[in-house]
């Protein structure tokens, strides 16, 4: 938060930051994807630009301040700089350094009177000057600072004007610098008092020469510092008219009261970004701990030393278990590649997924360490090193990666039921299940993709596509009925699917083209 003392430029600064923090308020499903949109893009560029600006005014003082404490020479590479070559060198980089004050001005509001709610990217202009200006005279004058730009009129005979036009003179023409008459007395009365030449001269002569060189050096280093200092003067004066005007007519936030809202916001959002594994031994109901230490005793037993590790993930070591819902879901790794299609059921309450180790570190398997890193617990053997960042943040990507396969295995689904002969009611729940899980996992989803937020409990998941989506409340409430007990017939079945999956086909297209955009920049 800013003191109040704060100068306006450093308000303007903070307040086109937290303009920007509020903007990412208002886009996290973007953020999640590391896009920005082309208003945000506008308010960054202000904010950028307004950090700029104050970063080469700070520096334009930190030169004067150190040309301020030249004393002594310095030896670069067996060559001798005397202090009027030092000095020298630090006005030429302080006169770059105004030229660039005047550049980044110009450019901050020139981004900030561009209107942000734009279909079109904004193209920035490569050289900026009062003639860009030309056409956005009233606002200028409404803003109340179109007299502070015209004081960055290089033809005027102000301090700033004069830097500038010395800068164009050093930078692009002969530098002028050095050609100063008592710079030049300098030079004179050091070669004159060197060993070369002072044998030459009479005692009267070598003190003549030392008090014109003295008295030239004094006078020409006190004018260089007086008109850095005016110079600098007359910049701050007009970044902070020009700053205050800004802040008072676009109303940016520089209250504390203010800011502490929109970061506090902000905050939140973050956290929405966590994900946070919440599995643990303690939370394996008794009864079912028993029958998963019988499988993984069974399971050493025949990979015996082929065994890499075993994650027991999902409602099992969340404490989240539903009975006649809810399955024990294993993955087991190897260090071969020969179990990798062994079947996935090996008991109807025990889903186990196996993976060589190599094919589990694949770019292919990447959805399985996520799941195994945000819901898995360990219960044998290695335990894999995952990263956060190795995988994507709570909205769009994350919701491809984890829907990947999400449309063909429920198109699966469907072929098996409209195949079966006359099912049971039993074998309907089963396949009801699968599917019900397919599609909440779907559709909380696209709910993430949406405004990005992650859980992996099942009752989180509900609650937040109801709150998403409430048009589609009579599904989603459909499909819970479905998972915690209820069963619908063959035909309904496979209604059921068609109508999830004629949508499902069309947002997971949207969403990949969302992606792709994202990607291609």
């Amino acid at each position: 938060m800013q003191m109040i003392n704060d100068s306006n430029l450093t308000k303007l600064k903070t307040g086109l930051l937290f303009l920007d923090f509020d903007q990412i308020n208002k886009e996290p499903e973007y953020e999640a994807m590391g896009r920005q949109t082309k208003k945000h893009s506008v308010i960054s560029k202000r904010y950028q630009y307004a950090q700029d600006l104050e970063r080469s005014f700070i520096e334009a003082k930190l030169t004067s301040k150190l040309l301020l404490e030249v004393d002594n020479l310095i030896n670069v590479d067996e060559k001798i700089f005397e202090p009027e070559e030092i000095i020298s060198y630090y006005d030429g980089i302080f006169l770059e350094y105004i030229h660039q004050i005047k550049d980044k001005l110009f450019r901050l509001i020139w981004w900030i009177i561009q209107k942000d709610d734009v279909k079109n990217k904004i193209e920035e202009p490569d050289s900026i000057n009062l003639g860009n200006f030309k056409s956005y005279k009233d606002i200028l004058l409404v803003i109340g600072i179109k007299k502070y730009l015209e004081d960055w009129n290089q033809g005027l005979s102000s301090g700033i004007a004069t830097a500038l036009r010395k800068r164009t003179q050093h930078h692009h023409f002969i530098s002028r610098l050095q050609l100063n008459e008592d710079f030049q007395k300098i030079r004179m009365s050091k070669s004159m008092l060197s060993s070369a030449s002072i044998g030459y001269l009479s005692e009267y002569g070598k003190n003549k020469m030392k008090q014109i060189g003295e008295e030239s050096y004094k006078k020409w280093r006190d004018d260089v510092i007086n008109k850095q200092k005016n110079t600098l003067d007359q910049i701050e004066s007009n970044l902070e008219n020009v700053s205050k005007k800004l802040i008072e007519f676009y109303k940016f936030p520089i209250e504390p009261k203010k800011q502490a809202e929109i970061f506090n916001t902000y905050a939140e959002q973050q956290k929405k970004f966590d994900i946070e594994n919440s599995t643990s031994l303690a939370k394996i109901d008794g009864a079912i701990k028993g029958l998963i230490d019988t499988f993984i005793l069974h399971t050493k037993s025949f990979f015996k030393e082929q065994l890499v590790s075993i994650y027991l993930v999902g409602s099992v070591p969340r404490g989240e278990f539903v009975l006649g819902s809810s399955d024990i879901n294993i993955v087991i790794i190897t260090n071969s590649d020969a179990f990798d299609s062994f079947p996935s059921r090996m008991d109807p309450l025990i889903k186990v997924r196996f993976f060589s180790e190599n094919s589990f570190l694949s770019e292919n398997n990447k959805k399985w360490r996520f799941i195994c890193w945000s819901d898995g617990l360990l219960i044998e053997g290695k335990q894999f090193k995952f990263k956060k960042d190795d995988f994507p943040k709570p909205g769009t990507f994350l919701t491809l990666l984890l829907n990947s396969n999400t449309i063909d295995e429920l198109e699966e689904l469907k072929h098996k039921v409209a195949n079966l002969k006359s099912p049971s009611r039993k074998i309907m729940r089963f396949f009801c299940l699968e599917a019900v899980k397919l599609m909440l996992d779907f559709g909380f989803g696209v709910a993430m993709a949406n405004k990005p937020f992650y859980s992996s409990s099942r009752k989180v998941k509900i609650e937040y596509v109801k709150k998403m989506f409430p048009s589609a409340l009579r599904q989603t409430k459909t499909f819970e009925i479905i998972y915690k007990g209820a069963t619908v017939n063959q035909k309904d079945y496979v209604f059921m699917l068609d109508t999830f999956l004629k949508n499902a086909r069309k947002n997971y297209t949207k969403l990949s083209e969302v992606a792709q955009s994202a990607v291609e920049g």
